[in-house]
């Protein structure tokens, strides 16, 4: 390589490390017998086994190698019937009528709980039997979105989970003055609520332990309840409530396997 050659070499290896790009007429194409070519985004030169292209000032080196087959008929397959497929709304409110609409279009009735605390809607997972939707309203007055969620969908039934000092009076009598039946089932704490609902559970096989302090294992249990038909029960970190001992010795706990 003669000196003019070489200098352009080191000029080139310094814009693809740089992002500032030199020529020099014809000669540019001759260094080192690249062949230089623009491509989608940055600028690449090809050797035919490898692309070495500048990102941002950044040099990649890969293989220039077709995808393998299997690759690209995987990517084929990926069509709007097997990929995942996403329910959201612009909130809790909107996202929880929403998979109401998509999975309990028929439910005649549905399960109220704070938007603010998460246990009671844990809770709320022993009534429900995969059968009702869970829908979210604020403490002090019934949601808007919510409200019109269950004038639109003619649900006839409503049970609020927890006392009036979480969902407040106004909320049960917004929902009355509507026509809809409401029942209220509340407790001294997260815990007898909890008791309480999951007696609803008759004769279960299974029990799940879930911490009453953090939402993260509750939530993620509430599937396994529903398929196995289990109460989810709410535990302290160190100990088990009193109504949740309570509950276990209710029980006929000879079918617990």
């Amino acid at each position: 390589m003669n000196k003019k050659k070489a200098l352009l070499a080191l000029l080139l290896a310094f814009s693809m490390n740089t992002g500032i790009a030199y020529a020099d007429g014809e000669n540019a194409a001759e260094v080192s017998n690249y062949k230089a070519e623009e491509v989608t985004g940055p600028k690449a030169v090809e050797d035919g086994e490898k692309v070495t292209a500048t990102y941002n000032g950044a040099t990649e080196e890969k293989a220039n190698k077709a995808e393998p087959k299997d690759t690209e008929e995987k990517k084929a397959n990926l069509t709007e019937e097997n990929v995942a497929e996403r329910i959201q709304g612009a909130d809790r409110f909107e996202t929880a009528a929403k998979v109401q609409n998509k999975f309990f279009k028929d439910a005649d009735e549905a399960v109220l709980a704070s938007s603010e605390v998460f246990v009671d809607a844990i809770s709320a997972s022993n009534i429900t039997d995969g059968e009702k939707p869970i829908l979210y309203t604020q403490d002090a007055k019934l949601n808007e979105k919510t409200a019109k969620q269950i004038k639109e969908s003619n649900i006839k039934k409503v049970q609020i989970i927890g006392g009036t000092k979480r969902i407040s009076k106004e909320v049960e009598e917004t929902l009355k003055k509507s026509g809809i039946e409401v029942e209220r089932i509340d407790g001294a704490n997260r815990y007898e609520v909890n008791a309480k609902l999951a007696a609803h559970k008759k004769n279960p096989d299974t029990l799940i332990f879930a911490s009453g302090e953090d939402y993260a294992d509750g939530l993620s249990s509430v599937g396994l309840a529903n398929k196995t038909n289990a109460p989810i029960l709410l535990v302290q970190s160190d100990k088990v409530p009193t109504p949740i001992r309570d509950y276990l010795n209710s029980i006929d706990k000879s079918k617990i396997i």
